[in-house]
């Protein structure tokens, strides 16, 4: 059986095979900024869980 490549890191690839970051966050700070928004929708989200198919009324 063969085994299982491991995906290069991002700093081992060429840099015109990278997506430009800086077009969709202007620096980690709004980076960390979405993150933290996404952490907390999730945890939000968690009251649905097991709920797909349950009526709203």
């Amino acid at each position: 059986m063969s085994q299982a490549q491991q995906l290069p890191s991002r700093s081992e690839l060429p840099q015109e095979l990278t997506w430009d970051l800086e077009k969709i966050f202007v620096d980690l700070a709004a980076f960390d900024e979405a993150y933290q928004e996404l952490q907390t929708k999730l945890i939000e989200g968690e009251q649905f869980k097991g709920a797909l198919g349950q009526s709203a009324e």
